[in-house]
């Protein structure tokens, strides 16, 4: 027996309307890297420059740290008054308290109060954040099946090709080849509509072209290590 639409459904008028593309312009990425030995999802948390909060090489924020800030980890920080960007790479592991050590000392006045930084980093610059899905299955015949073949899903595998350009204070970039050079594992989350998809990460691959007639490219590939957390629809939780 054939499917048909249920009765009062038109493939081709009702509804048809409201099947709009979704614009993969409103994707977001976020990179975080990961401490050695936990896969564990991390502690969104803003960071605000407090008063003075600028000691050289190390920054005092208004807010309690309950993320779980890795060594390694970079962070940009922006005046939203005139839109300046400081970047700065965390030198020791912190997850409490109100004090980051930073490796290298901004330059010239600091980083002005009220300046504000997110964890986990966002990733700049990206023109594409591709999903590849495959899932692989293990074929046989025999006997019993007529000589037709017939399979079993065994597993899968995803990952997440982000193209995009170099921008120099760009912390999620800075962060993914900071992973890749040190053989550590970072937490990704892609957003794109109603869309998620989340986990741990290594990165495969980080070319970089500079072409003498056009821009650098800072490209990155994630592959995510065993199953990540996916948000499928609206409709899942």
């Amino acid at each position: 027996m054939a499917y048909e639409l249920a009765t009062g459904k038109n493939r081709v008028l009702t509804g048809a309307a409201t099947h709009l593309p979704t614009l993969g312009r409103k994707t977001d990425v976020f990179v975080a890297l990961l401490p050695e030995g936990s896969f564990s999802a991390p502690v969104q948390q803003e960071l605000t420059i407090a008063t003075g909060g600028d000691g050289g090489t190390t920054l005092t924020v208004t807010e309690t740290i309950t993320a779980n800030i890795q060594a390694g980890q970079y962070l940009m920080f922006t005046d939203l008054t005139t839109g300046i960007e400081y970047l700065v790479k965390v030198a020791t592991n912190v997850s409490s308290g109100s004090a980051i050590a930073i490796e290298v000392a901004i330059p010239g006045d600091g980083i002005p109060d009220g300046a504000v930084a997110q964890f986990p980093a966002y990733m700049w610059d990206r023109s594409a954040a591709d999903l590849d899905r495959s899932f692989n299955r293990f074929t046989f015949s025999n006997f019993n099946t007529g000589g037709d073949e017939t399979g079993i899903v065994t597993g899968g595998a995803r990952g997440l090709a982000t193209p995009g350009i170099y921008h120099p204070k760009n912390d999620g970039y800075f962060t993914a080849l900071h992973a890749a050079n040190n053989g550590r594992y970072v937490y990704v989350q892609r957003i794109t509509g109603d869309q998620v998809i989340e986990g741990p990460c290594s990165v495969t691959a980080a070319p970089s072209a500079s072409p003498s007639d056009g821009a650098v490219s800072a490209d990155l590939t994630f592959t995510f290590e065993g199953k990540p957390t996916e948000k499928l629809s609206s409709a899942d939780a």
